[in-house]
């Protein structure tokens, strides 16, 4: 499961990352590193 979309996964390779999140969390409400939470959305 993906916890955070702005940790040191993130930051080696993206494009895994919304690759995983397009196939088991579509719709994700990460925080940011601010603590500010926001919607992804990464298909539709």
């Amino acid at each position: 499961m993906i916890e955070s979309m702005f940790d040191q996964e993130y930051l080696r390779d993206p494009h895994a990352v919304f690759a995983r999140l397009r196939a088991e969390r579509p719709v994700f409400r990460p925080a940011t590193p601010q603590g500010v939470r926001v919607w992804v959305v990464s298909r539709q």
